[in-house]
């Protein structure tokens, strides 16, 4: 299986709504230090492996890595403020998520699971 990694291109700091929603190509994703912000559903219900969040990112909208059903861990990087309501729900493989320390919003059923 060969695993491809998202491009973000380097004009942009917010990931848009939708971004990569639905993706179904395996990847691993690297969070740019410069992204601040991951927008709306940016990537429901896409294949992703793994994600690496670097410090910079300050907010993670509504379903933004909801249904992404390879995803097992999550680390966030300190600079997370705001997490929107259900950003990791239905992540039926997530099993560790870490959350930072000043996190001064976190919205309700983030981590929502399918029984």
């Amino acid at each position: 299986m060969k695993l491809y990694i998202a491009f973000i291109p380097q004009s942009k700091i917010y990931i848009e709504d939708e971004y990569y929603k639905n993706l179904e190509i395996p990847f691993q994703l690297t969070i740019r230090p410069d992204i601040i912000e991951i927008g709306i559903r940016a990537f429901e219900g896409s294949s992703i492996n793994s994600i690496e969040f670097s410090e910079g990112l300050e907010k993670i909208r509504s379903y933004a890595f909801s249904e992404c059903d390879r995803l097992r861990s999550v680390k966030l990087p300190n600079s997370v403020y705001e997490i929107e309501d259900s950003a990791f729900s239905k992540c039926q493989n997530l099993n560790e998520c870490i959350l930072p320390s000043n996190l001064l919003t976190i919205q309700k059923f983030i981590l929502t699971l399918v029984l």
